[in-house]
């Protein structure tokens, strides 16, 4: 008999006797084979699991263009993309990986989460991805852009075009009308009528409020609320959202709430919001972007009865420099991180910002582990877990894919694979990076460093690619996903940046025999960076065809890697 202390915890239960037979949290979203036994044995004796160490445990899919271009392929419907084909898959990994939030994918290109209803109208039924998220046992939640529950990007605009004349909504347009210090009822509204339609589900509302996307708050001074600034406006928001909550659920602390100081509001709790806050409501602490806890609970707030959490990232979007390609926040990193948030009483409520998912299953994993049991597992005892039970690796193989992974998590940890380039705008074919974000690596000091790393990254592809070779063929795609296109990648913006800077130097010293023999290795890697993609939207069948790339160019400044012209 499989039991939990509620249907969760069965589903766990059920699910981690499903991977001790063979089946991997990742046998659809990375294709590793499940294992066939003609027996199955089972101990008699009792198991129990004391239960998680971080009470709420998710992701975030974000910045999620390849997702979309992938999923419209993979799941085509003409209720928008993505939808809840694509989220059961999602629900099921979380669960198998035990894990119970999402922030769902909530970029203007994506269908919001919560707009498409059993009714077929926007705004007036049950959200059909929400009534999903139930069913499976999902928490359902929203990012520190999306208050409420509600998408800005995807339902803001439609309810200021029906709602504008009726509730006399002020400002020139959609985004400017935003503005709760000039539409205080409107907005209530908005948000009253989506805490209404998903108050049967189990949620976690995100308090406050911010632009319509991921931008400040727009302010109105000399408001006829009397706001003299952004922090009583806020305070405002919050008491107000309370009362709602209180409507609709019977008290203001009936349901999970948390605030999220990131961006501008980590100024303006600073600043003194924090007093307006309820004990009650979650503080969720977020990393620099670059993988580094920036602020921790003070010993008041680590008392509150609401508790702490934090939201990392292993995928950005963003100042100074994106890294959307590989999911390159260093495996060590989020170990030492996460740890130091947890002994600092940031352990009620972990996200991680996945991206697209793909192609980061390694670093999700290990977060998923760790969430569960932060003193039990280290990104040592991990990988050779993980390559052992994906891979079906023993022995040596396990121990060299393990060091492998250990050694590329420190190249990863000097100079992630985004951040190899040079001074660059953006286009349709190439990301950007600005003056002082290059940091080249010496080719003259220290025993040519830069050669250095780039023979290190071959090193590691021509390991890995040896085991990959000795593996049954059937756990190859699973391997190629995991961990061989991730080193590959890593290795040929190495060379693609490296050898033309190498080219540089050997032009500006005469030498130009040896700047055309950099300039052809330069050229080469840049190739293969495509050529490597080409053959991923091969493998599986096709199955995963557009799910990743090192452009990202969809709607705004291309956030993709640097690529090289032919001219430079």
């Amino acid at each position: 008999m499989i039991a939990g202390s509620d249907a969760r915890g069965t589903i766990y239960g059920i699910y981690s006797i499903s991977e001790e037979i063979g089946v991997s949290p990742w046998y659809w979203y990375s294709d590793v084979p499940v294992r066939q036994r003609d027996d199955i044995e089972v101990e008699g004796k009792t198991r129990v699991e004391d239960g998680p160490d971080v009470k709420y445990r998710g992701i975030f899919i974000n910045d999620e263009e390849r997702t979309i271009a992938w999923a419209k392929k993979k799941f085509p419907t003409r209720d928008g993309t993505p939808d809840v084909n694509y989220y059961r898959h999602v629900y099921e990994l979380m669960l198998r990986l035990r894990l119970n939030t999402l922030w769902p994918a909530m970029h203007l290109a994506s269908r919001a989460f919560n707009a498409v209803t059993d009714t077929g109208t926007y705004d007036n039924g049950t959200p059909i991805n929400a009534r999903e998220a139930a069913a499976y046992g999902v928490v359902a939640s929203s990012s520190h852009a999306e208050l409420m529950l509600r998408n800005n990007e995807g339902e803001w605009r439609q309810w200021y075009d029906r709602n504008k004349d009726a509730l006399d909504i002020k400002g020139p347009d959609a985004v400017a009308a935003f503005n709760y210090s000039i539409n205080k009822p409107a907005i209530l509204e908005y948000w009253r009528r989506r805490v209404v339609a998903n108050a049967g589900f189990e949620n976690i509302l995100a308090l406050g409020i911010r632009g319509v996307h991921d931008s400040d708050p727009v302010f109105t001074p000399g408001n006829p609320y009397g706001f003299k600034d952004k922090i009583e406006m806020l305070a405002d928001v919050i008491r107000e959202q309370r009362k709602l909550i209180a409507e609709v659920y019977g008290s203001a602390d009936a349901v999970p709430q948390v605030f999220i100081p990131c961006k501008e509001m980590n100024d303006l709790y600073n600043a003194g919001l924090k007093d307006h806050i309820p004990a009650d409501v979650t503080l969720m602490w977020t990393e620099d972007n670059q993988g580094y806890l920036r602020q921790v609970p003070t010993r008041s707030e680590a008392a509150r009865s609401g508790g702490n959490g934090v939201y990392y990232h292993i995928s950005y979007w963003g100042e100074p420099k994106s890294y959307l390609w590989l999911n390159s926040t260093p495996m060590s990193l989020m170990v030492q991180q996460l740890r130091r948030a947890w002994n600092s009483a940031a352990g009620r409520y972990w996200i991680l910002n996945v991206g697209d998912i793909k192609p980061g299953e390694i670093k999700l994993d290990l977060f998923a582990k760790l969430a569960w049991d932060v003193a039990g597992y280290d990104d040592t005892r991990f990988r050779t877990e993980h390559v052992q039970r994906d891979f079906r690796l023993r022995g040596k193989d396990a121990a060299v894919v393990a060091d492998a992974l250990e050694r590329f998590d420190a190249l990863e940890n000097t100079k992630r694979a985004e951040f190899w380039g040079e001074i660059n705008s953006s286009n349709a074919n190439s990301g950007r990076i600005h003056n002082g974000q290059v940091f080249p690596f010496s080719a003259t000091s220290d025993g040519d460093e830069l050669q250095r790393y780039i023979n290190e990254s071959n090193e590691l592809v021509a390991t890995l690619k040896g085991v990959s070779a000795k593996l049954d063929p059937r756990y190859r795609s699973a391997f190629y996903q995991q961990v061989l296109h991730r080193v590959q990648s890593y290795r040929n913006m190495a060379e693609q940046i490296g050898y033309y800077w190498k080219n540089q130097l050997a032009a500006a010293q005469g030498r130009y025999a040896s700047a055309g023999s950099y300039e052809l290795l330069s050229k080469q890697a840049r190739e293969r960076i495509r050529t490597d993609e080409d053959y991923w939207n091969t493998i599986s069948d096709g199955k995963w065809d557009d799910a990743i790339g090192h452009s990202h160019p969809e709607g705004f400044p291309n956030e993709g890697t640097v690529m090289l012209t032919n001219d430079r």
